[in-house]
């Protein structure tokens, strides 16, 4: 069964970001096949600094320039929530910034080839009322941002286990796994 990230995203909340990580999977391990280990460690430290970099830049800083920055002039906008292209992303980085309580956690950040993937939490963003925890998949062309799929659901109270939605390991223990990448196949229940 083929699954679209938009329908996904119609589908609405954490099932839906989960699924979206679940179905990028496959195209992230190909993607990282055709990169060497060293290649891939450079550029996911270089890749991952920038998404963040952006991120921190139109919430902490609230600076509408870091569009022009880090996104590429093909820029296309998958999050049902903000408007296409790169005059999209500037009215969003504007309402951010008009919002001066406004900012973000970064709690994981994620690389796979040309692949970033953002855990968060928004705070103090009107369009989110309350906090918001987000997942924010970028893709990289050249250094820039082409492509974004995001999701944001508010933030709940800690589940009947005690955990919350941000809980849990942050820091990536063993790089070793990109060199195997290429040589594991991940099936994805998304794919037809």
């Amino acid at each position: 069964m083929k699954i679209s990230r938009r329908n996904l995203f119609a589908a609405g909340g954490s099932t839906a970001m989960i699924a979206m990580v679940g179905s990028a999977s496959l195209s992230l391990a190909q993607s990282a096949a055709s990169q060497t280990s060293l290649d891939l460690r450079t550029t996911s430290d270089t890749l991952g600094a920038n998404a963040r970099q952006a991120m921190i830049g139109i919430f902490r800083k609230k600076d509408a320039t870091v569009v022009d920055r880090y996104f590429g002039e093909s820029f296309v906008q998958h999050d049902p929530n903000l408007a296409d292209g790169l005059a999209g992303m500037k009215s969003f980085a504007a309402d951010v910034a008009s919002s001066p309580t406004a900012d973000i956690t970064i709690y994981r950040t994620l690389v796979d080839g040309d692949f970033v993937l953002l855990h968060s939490r928004y705070d103090g963003v009107g369009r989110y009322g309350a906090s918001a925890i987000a997942f924010d998949l970028f893709r990289f062309k050249d250094g820039k941002i082409v492509e974004h799929w995001g999701a944001q659901e508010p933030e709940a109270p800690p589940n009947l286990s005690g955990r919350t939605q941000v809980d849990g390991p942050t820091e990536v223990l063993d790089r070793r796994s990109e060199g195997r990448r290429a040589a594991i196949s991940h099936p994805s229940p998304f794919r037809g």
